[in-house]
């Protein structure tokens, strides 16, 4: 019996590297935890909690619906990652980043990404375009059109060794979004949750 020879073209992935996705690892410890505590805040905005403290907040669910608009309190999620700055740039912030190959621009809340988007352009290719290596935009929303504007930018800081990646988070799970000129590949397809670390 005559075998077929793998015709595998560039481009697809096969059972082996499928498997090797799943169990890989390319994301920096700090940035797994920073997932977790913007996980934390979402979750304590948004899910009703249950405990006698949070009685008064219980409303009925179908209210909830119409009239219910959480109050967004950023200078405490702001607060509670500040520590990141220990690892990468953080962006928006109030003082001066230190110029670090890393840079986190954080899109939570009332944020527009489109205004993120222009600040972590601007900071990868002129603030910071000798050091900064790794642009990590990380936001509870996605609009197609608020980043095809700056598609030919990030493809041209790629071809300059600066990449961007793109992680959508919710309360529930994140999820990296492929960018064009991003070859971080594998892990990109894989819906996430972050396992909470032993004593926390």
């Amino acid at each position: 019996m005559e075998m077929r020879k793998n015709n595998i073209s560039e481009g697809d992935i096969t059972v082996g590297q499928f498997f090797e996705a799943l169990s890989a690892s390319e994301y920096p410890d700090y940035i797994m935890e920073l997932i977790e505590k913007l996980q934390d805040w979402m979750k304590e905005i948004f899910v009703v909690g249950s405990d006698a403290e949070k009685t008064e907040k219980r409303i009925d669910p179908v209210t909830a619906l119409f009239e219910t608009d959480p109050e967004l309190d950023m200078e405490d999620l702001f607060s509670r990652i500040q520590w990141v700055e220990k690892y990468a740039d953080m962006l928006p912030n109030i003082k001066k980043p230190e110029g670090r190959e890393d840079v986190a621009v954080i899109n939570i809340g009332v944020a527009e990404l489109e205004s993120c988007m222009r600040v972590a352009i601007d900071y990868a290719s002129i603030f910071n375009s000798e050091k900064c290596r790794r642009v990590w935009i990380i936001s509870d929303s996605f609009n197609f059109m608020d980043i095809s504007g700056y598609i030919a930018h990030i493809s041209k800081l790629s071809e300059r060794g600066i990449k961007f990646r793109f992680l959508l988070v919710s309360p529930w799970g994140w999820i990296e979004m492929p960018i064009e000129g991003n070859d971080s590949g594998k892990n990109q397809i894989l819906w996430k949750t972050v396992k909470k670390r032993a004593g926390k």
